[in-house]
């Protein structure tokens, strides 16, 4: 026993100790995370906003210096161009002077262009023998290329391009030619209505492939406009060049993706080895035409994208960060920040691999740790020391305790005096001895005692004798009062099947079989005996009505709440005439309304009903619904079309409810066919817990609508039987398919 006190104290000791260090290694790496991502956060949006404010300027100097550069052109050199380019238009060719145009290189260069063929023909033959117009003005644009850094610098107006510091054979090409398409110019020009200057986003262009582009309108020019187009080669930007305290790191990068989450600058996986992205990208299913016109360019800008959890978290938030695979293939963490212009919507993205991002952290981790483990080996030395010095009392304890159990009426605590055990013990067992002699007394009485009280008892025993016989009476009276609660039991239970037998009302009225349809079918699996789905048709003068609803309900109160709708439904269109569907359905809603306002909670959750009106008169069928939708074939055009959604708290408000009204004509239409369903059978799943969806139902409905309405049914019956397959029905499903033309 004692060794067992002394394991235990010592067990107690360590496991608190033990318990301590590792609440204060949880406590302290907790911190330390929080810390860490603090920095790591911190640091990152550091970059990014630095990156981002450049990026910002970068686009404002830009647009500032298109605009300086636009206003530097000579408006007398555009003037005079363009009555050169009207004198060669209008000017008539002689057969020689056409011939000479099909032979020349500018006819084979337009792929037979007749019109781009003799702009640029007569241009050069201009050029060469006065050089001052054209060439003048192809020098300005070469010199703002140079000071844009740009590709390209294309003078236009709102038809075709004037000149280019690049291309010649561009001269006199329409501005919605073949390779500019994707640019779609002439809108870009409409553009610039009210504002001189709009960015082009990422496209093709002509057979180099994609750029980005910025257009500029010229001012003070005169009757027409005239614009500058600047276009930028994405390759050539560098955004790591930016960075200076993390350059040297080989899991940073930055770049810009479209709000369409493709990149419109290069990475630096794909600038160290192409060949290794590009195969990437392949097993990513990107198509072999796509890698090679990337290989060809040595580009994958506009083609390569980033993951989807980056695009959503950058279009969602003006500054964001996450984690995730990045487009270089590392396990890395991203922040983003939005960068628009007129014409742009991009995200700046810096991205540092986790790895790295937290290799110093990982250091001070490793080394706290360390600290906190020599800390607990000092700690749980303590323990093993104290323990030992608290063993040796311990023991003697155990001796004096020993000889107390064995002699407890000549025990002598004097014994133990030199026995390592302190005074106060020894003057506790003192007083445990006496109490020990003081129980033995206790126990004499105790016995004598029991001696009487056996006695006692053999006596009341025998009186229980006689209580046994009126026992077994009253068990007989019990007996008797079973058998009678069990009768009544039987009663009552006769009572309820009848009750039940009476509720099980058919969910359709027999006023279906005698409208004058020519054809008709209606479909109907219930999930129980008494059916919560119900089908009313009504017929007034030239008027058809139909319902078909859902209360919601399952077993009595499904039967309950049917009769007290079809009641409902009975007095707004026989007794009140209503007419509208709108209408018929408003009523319908107060009603239930009124019910429920009356503290009886029958529609407490809301029915679902399609309310349809023929006027066989017009030609017009109204739709109105609560929560329910309906399909509607027009010869071969097939509509679905959705009731009004009106469910919990704001179906039992007291606000008005308003319903829409569809109207469908129908005095044009050869073949007309109506479907109303209830929602058990788009929500009834299969045996793999998929749904079988109001899609579904309405491509079913579109492959078997040439049939007659006989064979509708039964392939409809056949399809929800297989679907369900072994899985339990959900809720009642109907379906109501009528003939009207």
């Amino acid at each position: 026993m004692f060794r067992k006190i002394q394991s235990s104290i010592f067990s107690y000791f360590f496991t608190i100790v033990i318990l301590a260090l590792f609440v204060l290694v949880v406590v302290v790496n907790s911190i330390l995370t929080r810390f860490e991502n603090k920095a790591v956060e911190e640091r990152m949006e550091d970059v990014t906003l630095a990156i981002a404010d450049y990026l910002s300027k970068t686009v404002n100097n830009e647009e500032r210096t298109a605009t300086l550069l636009s206003e530097t052109l000579n408006v007398e050199d555009i003037i005079e161009i363009d009555q050169l380019y009207s004198s060669i238009t209008d000017k008539e060719l002689t057969s020689k002077e056409w011939k000479k145009v099909q032979t020349s290189s500018f006819y084979q260069q337009n792929n037979g262009d007749s019109l781009q063929s003799v702009l640029q023909y007569y241009l050069d033959k201009t050029a060469k023998r006065k050089k001052k117009v054209i060439p003048v003005l192809i020098n300005h644009l070469e010199h703002f290329q140079k000071i844009a850094d740009v590709e390209e610098v294309i003078l236009m107006d709102k038809e075709k391009i004037l000149a280019s510091s690049k291309r010649k054979e561009l001269t006199g090409k329409p501005i919605s030619g073949v390779g500019l398409e994707a640019l779609s110019l002439p809108n870009q020009v409409k553009l610039l209505q009210n504002k001189t200057m709009q960015w082009i986003d990422l496209a093709n262009f002509l057979n180099v492939g994609k750029r980005v582009f910025l257009l500029s309108k010229v001012p003070h020019t005169k009757g027409k406009s005239h614009y500058l187009l600047y276009v930028y080669d994405a390759r050539k930007w560098d955004l790591n060049a930016q960075l200076n305290n993390v350059e040297k790191s080989e899991t940073v990068d930055i770049y810009l993706i479209g709000k369409d989450g493709k990149l419109r600058s290069s990475i630096r996986s794909f600038n160290k080895n192409p060949s290794e992205v590009l195969l990437r990208l392949s097993q990513q299913g990107v198509s072999e035409k796509e890698l090679s016109k990337a290989k060809k360019e040595n580009s994958i800008i506009g083609l390569l994208e980033v993951p989807e959890e980056i695009t959503m978290m950058s279009n969602n938030n003006i500054m964001a960060l996450s984690e995730g695979v990045s487009v270089n293939g590392l396990n890395a963490i991203f922040m983003t920040h939005w960068l628009k212009s007129d014409g742009i919507d991009w995200r700046v993205v810096v991205e540092w691999g986790k790895d790295e991002a937290f290799a110093e952290w990982y250091k001070v981790r490793f080394y706290l740790n360390a600290l906190l483990l020599i800390i607990g080996i000092f700690f749980l030395l303590g323990v093993i020391y104290g323990g030992r010095r608290l063993a040796k009392p311990i023991y003697a304890l155990k001796n004096a305790l020993d000889d107390l159990a064995e002699k407890p009426l000549t025990f002598n605590y004097m014994n133990f005096e030199e026995k390592g055990i302190t005074n106060d013990m020894l003057q506790k067992m003192d007083i445990i001895g006496s109490e020990v002699k003081r129980l033995h007394e206790v126990q004499r009485e105790m016995e004598k005692k029991l001696s009487d009280s056996t006695t006692i008892v053999s006596q009341q025993h025998k009186q229980n004798e006689s209580l046994t016989s009126k026992e077994h009476q009253l068990t007989a009276e019990n007996k008797v009062a079973n058998d009678k609660i069990l009768e009544l039991e039987q009663v009552i239970n006769t009572h309820y099947k009848s009750v039940k037998k009476t509720l099980k009302l058919g969910m359709y009225d027999s006023s279906l079989y005698h409208l004058s349809l020519e054809s008709y079918f209606h479909i109907h699996k219930a999930k129980e005996e008494i059916s919560g789905d119900f089908i009313c048709t009504y017929e007034r003068d030239s008027r058809v009505f139909f319902f078909l609803g859902d209360t919601g309900k399952d077993s009595i109160k499904a039967a309950l709440s049917r009769m007290v709708i079809t009641s409902i439904i009975n007095e707004v269109v026989n007794v009140k005439r209503l007419a509208s569907a709108s209408r018929i359905l408003e009523a319908i809603h107060k009603n239930i309304f009124e019910i429920t306002k009356s503290e009886n909670l029958i529609f407490e959750k809301g029915i679902k009903l399609s309310v349809c009106v023929w006027d066989r008169q017009k030609q017009m069928l109204e739709f109105s619904g609560l929560n329910q939708a309906i399909f509607v074939l027009r010869d071969d055009n097939f509509e679905e079309l959705i009731g009004d959604e009106l469910i919990g708290e704001t179906y039992n408000s007291e606000g008005q409810f308003i319903a829409n009204t569809h109207y469908i004509p129908l005095n044009r239409v050869k073949n007309a066919l109506l479907y109303l369903f209830s929602d058990g059978m788009i929500h009834q799943n299969n045996n793999e817990e998929e749904l079988f969806t109001q899609k579904r139902l309405k491509e079913l409905l579109i492959d078997v609508h040439s049939e007659d309405l006989n064979t509708q049914k039964e392939y409809i019956e056949k399809t929800f039987i297989e679907w369900k397959g072994e899985a339990d029905q959900k809720d009642d499903a109907s379906i109501l398919g009528l003939k009207l033309i």
